[in-house]
């Protein structure tokens, strides 16, 4: 893989691995959802770890080569769908996925802790607030697999309704649970999955909102513009939030630091930010990390007195094409094609057709909202396409006499 430019990477949005979450087991159940048992602590690690790793494959592979100056990704989100479609999969398309997923030689059993992994990742108290949703949708008539269902709503929670994935009706729907999940931070989620769809036999869908404050907020009196510096040596103005405390929880690695600013009173979850070194750069940091770096220096961290500064900002993103590309790159192309087995989702075999991802980020003195939403479609067969991109003749005939009443060639339907 190549290395990516200075410019995109020091303008990415601070890291905050969410698939993070995954390692506590100890959670809530979402409100209104069906108690599940326990998720067994080793399973809870080893998905945790495979989580983790999947997040760098994903934010590596989706910055390079990209001309986004800004790329944002809730791992545990496209982990959630793709988990999703494992339970539905067999044979080589679960290896395939399993192996995408860094859960090679996974069981059944297991692709159904992944769900009830999700189901403990609720939370909510005065300071933070975490919602983790599914839903399946297959469109009017299409049969799923009874097995499948039943473990999409057990194990996964998910909403499983039929719907006209072909009108418009249906993607507005779609596109009204989005909303709903991710308190109107995600819109038009479908037309990032290209609905309505009269192909589509299935759409897979998680979502995830997110909403912390800081456990020491910042006093946004002290907010101040300041000066963020490109690669080039070139400024953006920015306003730039300021604290200064002794408790902040500070570490540092191979050419950068990491601090930890954790929400609400518990500090369960936290935002890590990792700073390049003077006279390093964020190309040479992030080519240097991975999951298990990554662990290491967060657990690593100790409390210090600092001078914070902090850019304050709101921002959108969203991956389609370049996710499928990356998800065959990484081994999940079998997936994508009509020689995969998708038959435990549904007797007539379907296959992905797209994946889509959308994230809305906030960072400001009180705290972060950030909201993300993984969709996928499944398609059986397309027809065969009549594509009128070349010089064509017409006519317009009566069918009763058979007599013509226009014809023509059309060479250039521009003039």
């Amino acid at each position: 893989m190549t290395l990516f430019t200075q410019r995109k990477l020091a303008r990415l949005v601070p890291v905050m691995v969410i698939s993070v979450l995954l390692f506590s087991t100890a959670c809530g159940v979402l409100p209104g959802a069906v108690e599940v048992k326990q998720p067994d602590p080793a399973t809870a690690e080893r998905v945790g770890k495979a989580s983790n790793a999947l997040a760098f494959d994903l934010l590596t592979g989706l910055v390079d080569g990209s001309d986004e100056e800004n790329v944002i990704i809730s791992p545990l989100s496209i982990s959630a769908l793709l988990a999703m479609l494992l339970n539905g999969a067999d044979g080589a398309t679960a290896e395939a996925i399993a192996g995408v997923l860094h859960l090679d030689g996974i069981s059944q059993e297991d692709t159904r802790e992944l769900g009830n992994l999700l189901r403990y990742l609720g939370a909510s108290d005065q300071d933070v607030e975490l919602v983790v949703s599914n839903a399946v949708w297959p469109t009017t008539g299409y049969a799923l697999q009874d097995e499948f269902v039943k473990i999409m709503e057990e194990n996964f929670g998910a909403e499983v309704d039929e719907l006209d994935l072909g009108s418009q009706q249906g993607a507005d729907t779609i596109d009204g649970w989005v909303s709903d999940k991710t308190q109107g931070k995600i819109e038009k989620m479908s037309d990032a999955l290209q609905l309505p769809d009269p192909n589509a036999v299935a759409v897979l869908m998680n979502a995830i909102y997110f909403k912390g404050n800081w456990t020491n907020p910042f006093n946004a009196e002290h907010t101040r513009e300041g000066e963020f510096t490109l690669p080039d040596g070139s400024q953006v103005k920015v306003p730039m939030m300021t604290r200064d405390s002794s408790d902040f929880m500070v570490g540092e690695g191979d050419g950068f630091r990491v601090l930890r600013l954790p929400y609400g009173e518990s500090e369960r979850f936290g935002m890590e930010i990792f700073l390049p070194d003077e006279g390093s750069n964020a190309e040479e940091l992030l080519a240097g990390l991975d999951a298990e770096a990554w662990r290491s220096v967060v657990a690593d961290v100790s409390e210090a007195r600092l001078l914070v500064t902090l850019p304050k900002f709101e921002l959108e993103y969203k991956v389609g094409g370049e996710l499928d590309d990356l998800l065959k790159e990484l081994g999940m192309g079998i997936a994508y094609s009509p020689q995969s087995d998708f038959t435990r989702m549904a007797a007539s075999d379907p296959w992905l057709s797209r994946v889509a991802h959308k994230t809305y980020l906030r960072v400001d003195e009180k705290g972060t909202e950030a909201a993300a939403v993984t969709g996928g479609v499944m398609v059986e067969s397309m027809p065969p396409e009549f594509r009128v991109d070349r010089p064509f003749v017409f006519t317009i005939s009566d069918s009763k006499s058979g007599a013509i009443l226009f014809m023509g060639l059309v060479g250039d339907p521009s003039q």
